[in-house]
């Protein structure tokens, strides 16, 4: 952790050569090594869950960043894990809940356009769950570290008939196996995004520099219905009692994972981002200016590909409903096929400082902007072209879907920009209090924000306790974090998903023209997104941190 015991970690004076004998030396790093490997071996999970998204709290609560010295540099900034000067290993857990509450509006049966009225009310409380491990070797004046870490965690497994048509309610009470047998992709959505990272760091005493390679394993799991009634007429469609018939849904899904080892018919997914950073010390040992960069995966220019299997069936009727009118297989038989999905993650530009205050160092101040590049082309929406769209592709594909081979899942991505404020006071000799502030732009635009991509602005609020165990090698940090996505409403008139539009193309028999075709290219042409939107999250966080120098003031 980045607070005041980590800093203390450090020498009083910039580090310089040691009189070690070099047998001694050797054994020395042995051991360290032997330490770190075995510490990280035993902290991987078999199964472990993380989704694509921000790194928010990573190395659990507590002071971060770009400009913070800490075990989470391995992310946030390489350059600091030569501030750190000492070796040892770190290890954080987080798990809470996340609810969400979302009042859809009633649509227009014949045309599916959403009226000004509000429909019902829907809710969701679903688990999150992080993690976080990482070793660093330092060798005086060169610090080289590794790790395994999630970026977030999103766990979608409730939902509703309403919003059937952007995340489709699970069916198999939330089965996770990753594999392509078990667990076939007919309801709600899992989003993880995992990452192996390795890093080098250099300490010239007043400037640090380092450099980091992040392998991405990204993997994803969804299903929603489209509305085959807005398809060009037909003897099925001419039977729906109107848009959003349930006997008229189709339902899509797709599970797959960055695959580092591809079978012969699926695609390899390895690829690497790279990270730069530099640190630059304050005068007298008041703190540390830190800047980060982080590239695209390079493989692909910023593309990754998942690789897994995807269904296209006829979604079991609900307690009530007539049964599906689709010449499909029910989703509960259907057999899954080959299927790919190719989305674009970000790169990344993090500035950070963090500072010592007052005569008697008590307090310490870390701060850090952000900026995560989810839309290229730049920050204006007219010059971001794809708009963090999912180019889907399913093999082998029954002539009798609605939906074709290949098609475009519309996001509705944009740039982040994020503000994180942290204070520490240093209340006794091994006790100390921090608190953090926490604010961060939408991932999605506003027109866009939807069941399946439901987050908005947040804003946050994170304490912590750091505890300096009493042989004064072992930091230990209980944290908690609430998070808000601040309330918003999608209008009816300003709703990026439009069922007019597709209905509208279809019937120009897919003229290029016809003003609806280009929401139906973006794959917008699909049941409305309007409503009301809110959200929050509660985390609770334990980070132990041992070092082979002592942590003391």
């Amino acid at each position: 952790m980045g607070d005041m015991a980590s800093r203390s970690a450090r020498p009083s004076a910039p580090p310089g050569p040691r009189a070690r004998a070099p047998l001694g030396r050797t054994v020395r790093a042995a051991r360290r090594a032997i330490v770190v490997g075995a510490c990280l071996s035993a902290l991987v999970p078999a199964e472990a869950r993380a989704a694509p998204g921000m790194a928010e709290r990573l190395g659990g609560a507590g002071p971060q960043g770009a400009g913070t010295p800490s075990f989470a540099s391995l992310y946030h900034n390489p350059a600091q894990l030569a501030a750190l000067g000492a070796s040892g290993v770190a290890a954080a857990f987080r798990t809470g809940v996340v609810q969400h509450w979302i009042h859809r509006y009633d649509i227009e049966a014949a045309t599916g356009a959403p009226t000004d009225q509000l429909g019902a009310k829907a809710s969701s409380s679903d688990p999150l769950v992080g993690f976080f491990a990482a070793g660093v070797l330092y060798f005086d004046p060169v610090a080289v570290a590794v790790g395994i870490y999630d970026l977030g965690s999103t766990f979608q497994l409730q939902s509703s008939a309403p919003l059937r048509y952007h995340l489709a309610p699970p069916t198999d009470g939330g089965c996770l196996v990753a594999g392509d047998r078990k667990c076939p992709p007919t309801g709600g959505q899992v989003r993880y995004h995992q990452e192996l990272a390795a890093a080098l760091a250099w300490n010239f005493g007043s400037v640090q520099l380092g450099v980091g390679a992040h392998m991405p394993l990204v993997f994803e799991r969804f299903a929603y219905d489209e509305d085959t009634s807005l398809g060009a007429a037909s003897e099925q469609t001419a039977t729906c009692a109107g848009r959003e018939d349930p006997r008229c849904a189709e339902r899509v899904g797709f599970k797959g994972w960055t695959r580092w080892i591809a079978p012969g018919d699926a695609e390899n997914g390895f690829d690497v981002a790279l990270s730069a950073g530099v640190s630059i010390r304050l005068p007298n040992r008041r703190g540390f200016v830190g800047l980060r960069y982080r590239s695209f995966p390079l493989r692909r220019g910023g593309d990754v590909v998942l690789s897994g299997v995807g269904l296209v069936c006829a979604p079991s009727k609900a307690p009530g409903e007539d049964a599906p009118l689709a010449d499909l297989p029910a989703c509960s038989d259907a057999e899954p096929v080959r299927a790919f999905v190719r989305q674009r993650l970000p790169q990344e530009i993090a500035l950070g400082a963090s500072v010592v205050l007052g005569r008697a160092r008590l307090w310490q101040l870390d701060v850090q902007g952000y900026w995560h590049d989810r839309c290229v082309g730049g920050v204006r929406p007219s010059r971001c072209p794809d708009l963090g769209a999912q180019e889907i592709r399913i093999t082998g594909l029954d002539t009798d879907a609605f939906v074709p081979s290949k098609f475009v899942r519309y996001r509705g991505a944009q740039d982040v920009f994020g503000l994180d404020v942290f204070a520490t006071y240093r209340l006794r000799a091994q006790v100390a209090v921090s608190g953090g502030l926490h604010l961060a732009s939408p991932p999605t635009r506003p027109s866009a924000r939807s069941p399946a991509d439901p987050d908005g602005w947040r804003a946050g609020l994170t304490l912590a306790i750091p505890v300096i165990a009493a042989d004064r090698h072992v930091l230990v940090t209980p944290g908690y974090g609430f998070d808000l996505d601040l309330p918003s409403t999608v209008a009816p008139g300003e709703a990026a998903f439009d069922p007019t539009a597709r209905a509208a193309f279809e019937a120009s028999f897919g003229d290029l023209n016809e003003p609806g075709a280009r929401a139906v290219l973006e794959g917008r042409g699909r049941p409305t997104n309007a409503g009301r939107y809110v959200g929050t999250r509660h985390l609770l966080s334990l980070t132990v941190r041992w070092t082979d120098r002592t942590v003391d003031r």
